[in-house]
């Protein structure tokens, strides 16, 4: 893993091509030096789907946390006429496919190794999971008290310490 980061300067875009066998982790984008107020949204452009990823405001909101992952070209773009925008992040190395590390203590045998399937979010996707998903339901019982209250009656005359005349119940 290695530190990435970038500068996009007003009116400008940048390409960003992720090197081969590695993933690009954006974390957050922040102005540069502002020497008035300004406002930019904030954009990245993926094959030719332009997205908003956040708005950047100097006396609000003058970085912005993200959590994007890139494994392809892209292209980050901001609307500020006088700011530059920063993104920062980190490149994550990914072996080719075939190419993959072991890090378990023990090989799994052909027949235990299962292939995940990757299904893209949509909206049908998640509907049809909230739909196979029904809420579960938990009973909770009111707290039980381990020992009860040992006050004795204020005629006793027994010399017994005050700390027991004044324990109170324990509850788990």
């Amino acid at each position: 893993m290695e530190f990435w980061g970038i500068e996009v300067k007003p009116g400008q875009s940048v390409k960003v091509s992720p090197e081969d066998d590695h993933f690009l982790h954006i974390s957050q984008g922040a102005f540069g030096e502002v020497k008035k107020d300004d406002k930019a949204t904030i954009f990245v452009k993926v094959d030719d789907q332009k997205l908003s990823i956040g708005t950047l405001s100097t006396d609000k909101f003058p970085q912005v946390p993200f959590d994007l992952v890139f494994e392809k070209e892209f292209e980050l773009s901001h609307t500020s006429k006088s700011s530059s925008v920063f993104f920062s992040g980190y490149m994550v190395f990914q072996p080719a496919e075939g190419d993959e590390m072991d890090f378990d203590s023990e090989e799994e045998s052909e027949d235990e190794q299962v292939e995940e399937k990757i299904v893209p979010a949509t909206k049908e996707n998640a509907k049809a999971e909230a739909k196979d998903k029904k809420p579960k339901q938990v009973k909770i019982e009111p707290a039980k008290p381990i020992f009860g209250n040992s006050k004795k009656d204020e005629d006793s005359d027994d010399d017994e310490s005050d700390d027991d005349q004044d324990m109170k119940p324990i509850y788990r």
